[in-house]
């Protein structure tokens, strides 16, 4: 967890003189903007012409229990006996 912990703190520059501080490996907007220009980012977000979209439930299948059947006021045979 300590290592993990490591990774996620926030790293910046080190500066010899009084500045903003600025994340390590931190992009400019201008430099987002040319890699992005750069990429194929238009390509990722079509649609995927491989996507096969999930089936239906079959009926046979069991399927969770709606919340409002273990509430308690809901009179079932089981609880009366």
């Amino acid at each position: 967890m300590k290592a993990a912990a490591r990774l996620r703190r926030e790293r910046f520059e080190a500066v010899t003189t009084a500045t903003p501080p600025e994340r390590l490996g931190a992009l400019t907007e201008a430099e987002a903007e040319a890699e992005l220009a750069e990429s194929d980012a238009t390509d990722l977000r079509r649609a995927d012409p491989g996507y096969i979209p999930h089936q239906p439930v079959p009926d046979g299948w069991a399927r969770p229990v709606t919340p409002a059947a273990d509430e308690p006021g809901n009179d079932t045979p089981e609880e009366n006996a």
